[in-house]
C-alpha cells in the first residue's frame, strides 16, 4: 500500500512541477467524452436541416479517434515530446471546436442544452494552454 501512495506522490510532484496539470485535464476530459460517445451512440440524432453536419459526431469511429488523441497527447505530455504535444493539441482543438459548432448549432435549431458552453470553456482552456504551455 505504501508503494502506491509514494507513486501517487511522485507522479503528482511531476504533474505539478513540470506544469502538466491543463494538458492532463485536457486528455483527461476527451477521454471520458470519448468512451460517453462510444457509449451513447445516436444520442446526437437531430431531425431536419442540420442532420447532415452532427449525425456523424456520435459515430464509435469519432469516438476511437478522441480517445488516441488524447491519450497521445497524454503521452507526449509525460515524456515531454514537445513537437508532438503541439501537433496533438491542435488536433485536440480542431476536434473539440467541431463539437462546439455542432452543439451551437443544435441550440439554434431548437434543441436546448448547455453543452456548447461547457465546450467553449474547454476550448478556451486548450487555447490558454497553447499559449502558455510548456512548448
Amino acid at each position: 500500500m505504501g508503494d502506491y501512495s509514494e507513486k501517487y506522490a511522485k507522479f503528482k510532484k511531476q504533474v505539478v512541477k513540470r506544469k502538466k496539470l491543463l494538458p492532463m485535464l485536457i486528455a483527461l476530459q476527451t477521454i471520458l467524452f470519448g468512451l460517453f460517445l462510444a457509449y451513447h451512440q445516436g444520442f446526437l440524432e437531430t431531425r431536419g436541416a442540420y442532420i447532415y453536419l452532427v449525425s456523424y459526431l456520435d459515430d464509435y469511429a469519432v469516438s476511437a479517434l478522441l480517445i488516441a488523441l488524447a491519450v497521445i497527447y497524454a503521452a507526449a505530455t509525460l515524456m515531454n515530446w514537445r513537437k508532438t504535444k503541439r501537433l496533438f493539441l491542435v488536433s485536440l482543438q480542431f476536434a473539440w471546436s467541431l463539437f462546439f459548432f455542432s452543439f451551437l448549432i443544435r441550440e439554434i435549431a431548437g434543441y436546448p442544452n448547455t453543452a456548447w458552453v461547457f465546450i467553449l470553456g474547454l476550448n478556451l482552456l486548450i487555447y490558454f494552454e497553447s499559449r502558455t504551455g510548456d512548448y
